[in-house]
């Protein structure tokens, strides 16, 4: 187990390198007239802290510390989850943001076996809500309308 741990901290290092460098080519400093962070900003904020991790994990190995381990007794809910996850990011552009995450994130929520639908409803529209703010007015990133295009 140790060794798939310390493949799997060198695979997700490797692979947000090559994400940093691809950002490399996005608008970087923030904009003096709006003050509002290039859209580089937030995907190089998420490949720092998945380099911390990854390094936080190496350097536990290297202490010998044990890992924690991992049963599959329900692994059928990682892959109805990745399911969904891959199904979501597909339709995303055609359907739309608005439409595809909060079916989305309400079936995630129900998959968790959360029964309060107010609950539900409420922490999904926050999170859109949350998404909608951060990305759309603060780094200015269009969000996919899909169908609701036609009602600008």
């Amino acid at each position: 187990m140790r060794i798939a741990s310390a493949i799997t901290a060198i695979v997700f290092m490797s692979i947000s390198g090559y994400l940093y460098y691809l950002t490399l080519g996005f608008p970087q400093a923030f904009d003096i007239q709006q003050k509002a962070p290039g859209s580089a900003y937030f995907p190089q904020l998420l490949i720092y802290c998945l380099w911390a991790l990854c390094l936080l994990l190496l350097f536990r190995l290297w202490q010998g510390k044990e890992v924690i381990r991992v049963e599959w007794k329900n692994g059928h809910f990682l892959l109805i989850s990745a399911v969904a996850m891959i199904l979501s990011v597909s339709m995303i552009e055609h359907v739309g943001f608005f439409v595809v995450m909060p079916v989305y994130l309400v079936f995630q929520i129900r998959l968790l076996f959360y029964k309060r639908w107010r609950h539900i409803i409420i922490l999904s529209t926050a999170a859109i809500v949350f998404a909608y703010v951060i990305f759309y007015r603060v780094l200015n990133l269009p969000l996919p309308l899909g169908i609701l295009e036609n009602f600008k």
